[in-house]
């Protein structure tokens, strides 16, 4: 979202508050097809900690929409808000695994190494799954995202996980 959408909802300048007229700005960026403008409404009516209140199945349709435009920070913020089930929308691990898949279809390098790292520590709702994470991270670290690399480098190098010869 932009400056402005920022200061009349959250009120936080010399503006003043006015998350009517904020939300009519984030609307004109989504009519004009912003991607991030529909995933910032999405977090925020999901999240409910904005001047715009909490509206989780307007936050939704605002998301899917994000997604359905092929936004994969939309698939990943939602699926690991699905997984992490702290929000308006409650849990639903396996809905927020299928976002986060579909992220890493797409080639999102961020969901890959997400779910891998998950799945390897197994520290979220989806349990431990060690082949699955495995094949996550190689195919993060095959799109050349060097954040998986040294994860993975760190984590073996501590013996904090045994993944065999990945």
């Amino acid at each position: 979202r932009g400056v402005l959408e920022t200061a009349l909802i959250d009120g936080n300048t010399t503006l003043g508050a006015d998350a009517e007229a904020g939300r009519a700005y984030v609307q004109q960026a989504i009519d004009a097809g912003d991607t991030e403008a529909m995933r910032w409404l999405g977090m925020a009516l999901i999240n409910g900690k904005t001047d715009l209140g909490a509206d989780a199945e307007g936050g939704r349709a605002s998301m899917q929409q994000a997604i359905d435009a092929g936004d994969t920070h939309a698939m990943l913020w939602l699926g690991q808000t699905l997984i992490n089930g702290n929000t308006t929308l409650g849990t639903d691990a396996e809905g927020g695994r299928a976002y986060i898949q579909q992220a890493n279809d797409a080639g999102d390098t961020n969901a890959m190494r997400w779910l891998g790292m998950a799945l390897i520590t197994g520290k979220t709702k989806l349990g431990a799954d060690a082949e699955g994470g495995r094949a996550s991270m190689q195919l993060a670290i095959t799109a050349g995202a060097t954040d998986a690399m040294r994860w993975l480098g760190h984590t073996r190098r501590n013996g904090i996980i045994m993944l065999g010869s990945l």
